[in-house]
């Protein structure tokens, strides 16, 4: 139910609190207690919650599909701090918030989603208020989502550089600070997940599958549940150098096909009406475009050496560290498949990132989901309408939603005096 303990008493009104996560209802962001599992075959190490293990199944390594070994002894949960709220007054929406629990017998940290008077509807994965869907900023959807995988450390999925028609896998890089990717060169990223076989009876070229994203986590592995595909997604591509020459990112397996232009500041153009060079100063493009040629929502941003791309909530986010965009895919009609039965029908989630005309030295490159919110449907896929929040009271959710005793079950929509403050959550 996403409880924690109490550690530390406030002293008095105004001091904060700590608190230890005893759950795991509140992952990756709060982690509790949990299990360390080394994998058999390549040694990576991850976490397995405490209260979702079964040591009766097979934990499978999410690198490489084999089987992991688990520690017998679980280190504890995280410690937070908790800052009181003044009397009165009701948390920031998406604010982590400790609350007391029914009948003060324990103490709960939740996410807060809906507020007083609104009218509150899960559709296909996604929050919806009197009738709107709540559209996260870029900054918001970085601090709540799910790290699916990440250079430099040993990445989930399969990655590889591609020269005039062949595939290198990308291992030898994974241990290096930076790596350079040619300009001839193309560099693809594509999910993968454990298979459902048992390794020791299967060759290990069959332990992983490539997927579209789901709503798993490592920390998961002994939950039940059906998994459903994650549509928002993106990816932050961070440069040791600026770069020299446009860059394109295609993103497949978001609601929509993406493929975006990086242009950096500075790069001189021609004007095909007038033949007047150009100069980009930044924020020199205008809106973005569905190509039935190329099959991808196009788009063209200004880059330095930072830049984030996402399909969040309806819309393209994509944020550099010279501008910021956002474009509305709602007009396309994009056709959701959260809803429909994970199979090996539906296309795998990939990246591509290609330059052209000049390398690119890559520090660090994520992949990052969005929050998967799950409806009380036995598959945790549809809709549900949930009501109107009552004056006083809060619509809080789990950022783990399969681990999550929350609004959408009996306890409802929670009093705003049953809040203790708001939860310092440490930056990932």
């Amino acid at each position: 139910m996403g409880l924690i303990a109490l550690l530390v008493a406030a002293a008095g009104c105004g001091s904060d609190l700590e608190f230890q996560i005893g759950s795991s209802s509140m992952e990756p962001s709060l982690q509790g207690p949990a299990y360390q599992a080394r994998c058999s075959v390549c040694a990576a190490t991850q976490r397995v919650s405490v209260d979702s293990y079964r040591p009766e199944l097979a934990t499978r390594c999410v690198l490489c599909g084999g089987n992991c070994q688990v520690d017998s002894q679980a280190s504890p949960g995280q410690r937070i701090h908790v800052d009181p709220l003044p009397l009165q007054e009701l948390p920031d929406r998406l604010a982590v918030v400790a609350l007391e629990s029914e009948g003060g017998q324990g103490v709960m940290v939740k996410r807060a989603w809906g507020l007083p008077g609104e009218r509150i509807e899960i559709r296909d994965g996604d929050l919806w208020i009197n009738g709107k869907r709540l559209q996260k900023t870029m900054d918001e959807f970085k601090r709540m989502s799910v790290e699916v995988s990440q250079y430099p450390q040993r990445p989930v999925g399969r990655w590889s550089i591609a020269n005039r028609g062949k595939q290198y896998p990308m291992v030898s890089w994974f241990e290096k600070s930076k790596f350079t990717l040619q300009s001839d060169h193309r560099l693809q990223w594509t999910y993968t997940r454990p298979a459902a076989v048992y390794p020791q009876e299967t060759n290990s070229s069959a332990w992983l599958i490539a997927s579209p994203i789901v709503d798993d986590l490592p920390a998961n592995q002994g939950l039940s549940y059906t998994l459903q595909v994650v549509q928002d997604w993106g990816i932050s591509l961070e440069l040791a150098e600026p770069i020299s020459s446009p860059t394109f990112i295609a993103l497949q397996g978001t609601a929509l096909p993406i493929q975006v232009q990086l242009v950096p500041l500075g790069w001189v153009t021609v004007d095909p009406q007038t033949s007047e060079l150009q100069v980009n100063a930044g924020a020199a493009y205008g809106a973005g475009k569905w190509s039935a040629k190329s099959g991808f929502y196009q788009a063209m941003v200004t880059v330095q050496q930072q830049v984030d791309i996402a399909v969040v909530d309806g819309r393209l986010l994509v944020s550099s560290d010279v501008e910021d965009r956002q474009y509305d895919l709602s007009p396309l009609r994009v056709q959701s498949v959260d809803h429909k039965p994970l199979s090996t029908d539906l296309p795998p989630a990939r990246f591509v990132i290609e330059p052209r005309g000049g390398a690119l030295v890559i520090r660090r490159l994520a992949v990052l989901r969005d929050i998967y919110l799950r409806t009380t449907h036995r598959d945790g896929g549809g809709r549900e309408e949930y009501g109107i929040v009552p004056p006083d009271h809060l619509f809080v959710l789990g950022d783990n939603p399969p681990a999550s005793v929350d609004s959408r079950h009996d306890f409802g929509f929670r009093p705003a005096s049953s809040i203790l403050g708001t939860v310092r959550v440490p930056q990932r």
